[in-house]
């Protein structure tokens, strides 16, 4: 009888998880550094600073859903985006260096 409600309360869990998650949004791929202009370059990098900044704030909001499971993997979701957005700025500046670009400054991790 305890396994049967164990069961099941691990099995709503599962399900609740399964309607929490939120959708990942495409990673834009890296432009070649031929074909990035500086311009191109600064909107990429507000681009990575804004998933940064949206992946950050869904890490720290993670507590506010009610079921564990699901705490756990928002936390997890948005940790993975933040350090996609990471990467992504690093590989950014990194062409914009390359091209001597000016960038305006921009969020710092």
């Amino acid at each position: 009888m305890h396994d049967t409600r164990l069961l099941a309360a691990l099995l709503a869990a599962a399900l609740l998880s399964a309607c929490a998650s939120t959708p990942k949004p495409a990673e834009a791929p890296a432009m070649p550094l031929a074909s990035s202009g500086c311009d191109e370059l600064q909107a990429a990098l507000s681009r990575a600073d804004a998933a940064a900044n949206a992946a950050q704030d869904r890490q720290k909001n993670a507590w506010q859903a009610v079921v564990p499971v699901v705490v756990a993997a928002r936390y997890a979701s948005a940790k993975s985006d933040a350090e996609s957005a990471a990467r992504q700025r690093t590989t950014l500046q990194a062409q914009a260096a390359e091209l001597a670009c000016p960038l305006n400054p921009t969020r710092e991790g």
